[in-house]
């Protein structure tokens, strides 16, 4: 699909968002839990 540029604008954002928010989701989330310890 990229090599034939056939994806379309909000596909391709929903793509960028997916990995960025996954990623920093993480890591916020495993320095949160080393900050006040277990909340669930």
């Amino acid at each position: 699909m990229i090599a034939n540029r056939k994806v379309k604008g909000i596909q391709a954002a929903a793509t960028m968002s997916a990995g960025f928010f996954d990623g920093a989701t993480l890591s916020i989330y495993v320095a949160y839990l080393y900050l006040y310890g277990n909340i669930l």
